[in-house]
């Protein structure tokens, strides 16, 4: 009978080293992550004017800013955990399924500067217009660490063979990572983040009630642009687990008849 599961490609000492090596920068990176969490409910504790930003008082609109502060907060939150367990299942992936191929440093300061980035970016929820432009900020620099992330997987899946019982589940990993439009998604977001900012940036120059209106929209084009970019991404990410998830069934016979 044959075996189950997935013969990924063997790796030498020298991978098993750089996959360690990989994890240790992929923990720095969390940590990182949580430590400026702390800073972000250290803030909540102790700074009241911070505070004030999430109270609900005064005027219906400054209710509803700090309704979305907090929906934005909540939402960075969501994207911060997203991208840890994506990276700790994408990771897996690649290690198990693709031979492994020479990194630069660039891959290790992206995964570093993501991390940070994630991290600050909830410091920034209490101004849209700070989020907003530093959101499309982090989306530039995503957007290169995306393209990294693809010349990688596209070197290592020249460099891994092809056999009848790995091709499908490669496809899969082929298509998620370099037939989706993945840069294209960035710079879409991106282009709604710069609007967004573009808005509050207008409102700050005119009356007060002129201000809280354009920030309410700013607040509400954002979440949408974050909830929407997310909800696409986890759609092309459920559909490559499943076609994994087939290709490993469909082997089962063909390795139970060669047996």
């Amino acid at each position: 009978m044959g075996n189950e599961r997935v013969q990924g490609p063997s790796h030498s000492p020298q991978d098993q080293e750089f996959i360690q090596s990989v994890h240790q920068m992929q923990y720095l990176s969390y940590g990182l992550i949580f430590f400026t969490f702390l800073g972000f409910a250290g803030l909540l504790v102790f700074s009241e004017t911070f505070r004030s930003f999430f109270v609900f008082s005064g005027s219906t609109t400054r209710t509803a800013l700090a309704i979305l502060r907090i929906a934005l907060g909540v939402i960075a939150m969501f994207l911060v955990g997203m991208w840890i367990a994506a990276t700790f299942h994408e990771l897996l992936l690649w290690i198990n399924n693709l031979k492994i191929v020479f990194v630069t440093y660039q891959v290790y300061l992206a995964m570093i500067l993501t991390a940070v980035g994630l991290g600050v970016m909830l410091l920034m929820v209490w101004s849209i217009m700070m989020f907003s432009g530093y959101f499309a900020l982090f989306l530039l620099f995503n957007y290169w660490s995306q393209w990294l992330a693809n010349d990688y997987f596209a070197n290592a899946l020249a460099e891994t063979r092809r056999t009848p019982e790995n091709s499908k589940l490669l496809e899969a990993l082929e298509t998620y990572w370099l037939k989706r439009p993945q840069l294209a998604r960035i710079v879409t977001m991106m282009f709604i983040s710069l609007v967004a900012f573009a808005l509050s940036l207008a409102g700050h120059f005119g009356a007060q009630n002129k201000r809280e209106v354009l920030d309410l929209v700013a607040y509400g084009l954002m979440i949408l642009n974050i909830l929407c970019g997310e909800a696409l991404i986890i759609a092309w990410r459920s559909r490559r687990d499943t076609a994994i998830a087939k290709a490993k069934t469909a082997r089962i016979p063909l390795t139970a008849s060669s047996g």
